[in-house]
């Protein structure tokens, strides 16, 4: 009855959406209705909501909801406007302020909704004063020091990290008085509060590192965990950053039989739209004659493609190891080719630069290398990001990969193709690409004629399908939208295999 009527009246539905997501309740899974029992408070759970973002919100409080039911005594951590500025923020000042009013009202009332208790950030610091006591992590930081802290928020934040953007001085001190106005509430509340765990997202990011730092300063385990590549999955890390993930356990203590069926499939469909979460190409060239006439090279020599990633990406940044950056990589790699014009280079810029229009990179892979060169040889060509070209159809056609830290040299590695990693990646010290220990290396395994590791496709097999499928754990109850925006699906019986591995992230 009513789906008839708002089929015959659209118009009233919309004004009605419009007004509850207005006040909030868009946001609200409506069936997630159970009470909370009382229970025996033997661990104590903090968990900061560090920033308004509906999925992760929605993600995070499931997660409060399963350790409830096991004995578990969660608070929440919301920073209810004490931040004036946060990770959550864009550079367009009125959608800045949008993102601070709806955060301030929706997270609180999500967490009212479910009875799940919670702390306002900003509430607490003004009723309650300093305690000395409690030594920050960051009380000794010189202002360089708070910089790099920062860091990370800021080029994720600008999309770019060149600190010669007329933005960046002024978005890093925003960042600097945030993570202040965050560590005055810390200061305050860790003296008067204990716990046995602390969980954020990823780790990395301004006020999460900071979280993390006093995890490790007043000796608690701490959880942080991040989205999986694919959809509607999540990672978690004991005791260290969501990113890069870590293998290192599930490497060691598995037995695991593979589906290969499920894994084909899967590495499919990342061949034919792109990153599980985007869909990168709503059409895509795979011919290779088309490709080979489009770049304009014969492929007669040997031919090395590299493939870039967002220079932004919190699984970038950091992992530098024989380069400063990213940029810096790609610029030395070119260099080495137009010295050495009998080698052929293909640059696949990372897709992602121009799909996600709505966080574009402002600095990319295609200004950096315009900036720095005029012109490049006939033996250099660059693929655009917008241009529909198969990367997994250049990883086929070329005779050796060059990547950062993308998952994408193990997919070219499964070609039984070598790789060379000029980074550090989830994936590195395993034997199963060339990592050059400094930029001599590096420019000597281009030089040489590689081969494939032993046995290289089976252990890459292995290894991707205990990182997509045992690593990445699904949820059943959320689906993601591609807006990062959320639908439950039930809450009436949690997804057991889920919960499960909840409560071995917390018990371990």
């Amino acid at each position: 009855m009513i789906k008839k009527f708002f089929r015959k009246f659209p118009y009233i539905k919309y004004i009605i959406y419009k007004y509850f997501k207005k006040h909030g309740f868009s946001t609200i899974p409506s069936d997630f209705s159970e009470k909370k029992e009382k229970k025996i408070d033997n661990k104590n759970v903090l968990i900061f909501s560090e920033r308004y973002w509906p999925i992760h919100n929605a993600w995070e409080l499931y997660i409060a909801k399963i350790i409830e039911t096991e004995n578990y005594k969660v608070t929440v951590l919301i920073c209810d406007g004490l931040n004036s500025f946060c990770d959550s923020h864009s550079l367009n000042s009125d959608l800045q302020k949008d993102i601070c009013t709806e955060c301030k009202f929706n997270v609180k009332k999500i967490c009212s909704f479910h009875g799940i208790d919670y702390i306002s950030m900003n509430d607490y610091v003004n009723k309650n004063s300093i305690n000395k006591s409690i030594q920050s992590p960051i009380d000794n930081f010189t202002e360089f020091d708070l910089n790099n802290f920062v860091e990370c928020s800021v080029v994720r934040h600008l999309r770019s990290n060149q600190k010669n953007d007329v933005n960046w001085n002024n978005i890093e001190t925003k960042f600097k008085n945030s993570l202040r106005n965050t560590d005055n509430f810390f200061k305050k509340y860790f003296f008067d509060h204990d716990f046995d765990y602390f969980f954020v997202l990823n780790g990395q990011f301004a006020n999460s590192k900071l979280f993390t730092n006093y995890a490790k300063l007043l000796n608690k385990k701490f959880i942080t965990y991040e989205r999986g590549n694919i959809k509607n999955t999540l990672v978690f890390s004991k005791n260290k950053n969501a990113v890069p993930f870590d293998m290192s356990y599930i490497l060691n203590n598995s037995n695991t039989n593979i589906n290969y069926d499920l894994l084909n499939n899967y590495l499919l469909t990342r061949s034919k739209v792109g990153n599980g979460h985007i869909p990168f190409y709503t059409e895509i060239n795979d011919d290779i004659d088309t490709i080979k006439r489009s770049i304009g090279i014969s492929f007669k020599s040997k031919t090395f493609v590299l493939f870039t990633n967002l220079i932004w990406d919190s699984s970038v940044y950091g992992q530098d190891t024989i380069f400063q950056d990213m940029y810096e990589w790609v610029q030395k790699t070119i260099n080495f080719f137009i010295l050495n014009p009998n080698l052929t280079l293909v640059i696949r810029i990372h897709p992602a630069e121009e799909k996600i229009t709505w966080w574009k990179t402002r600095f990319t892979t295609e200004d950096f290398i315009n900036v720095n060169f005029s012109s490049l040889p006939n033996n250099i060509k660059i693929i655009k990001a917008n241009d529909t070209t198969s990367s997994y159809t250049l990883m086929k056609i070329t005779d050796v990969g060059l990547v950062y830290t993308s998952t994408t040299g193990l997919e070219m590695a499964l070609e039984n193709k070598p790789v060379i990693l000029a980074a550090s990646a989830h994936y590195s010290n395993l034997n199963l690409i060339y990592e050059p220990k400094d930029i001599k290396e590096y420019y000597s395994l281009m030089e040489k004629t590689l081969i494939p590791f032993e046995n290289q496709v089976v252990k890459i097999q292995k290894y991707l399908y205990l990182l997509y499928f045992v690593k990445m754990i699904k949820l059943k109850d959320i689906d993601e939208g591609i807006t990062y925006n959320y639908k439950i699906n039930s809450f009436a019986n949690y997804d057991n295999d889920f919960k499960n591995t909840i409560l071995k992230v917390f018990n371990d």
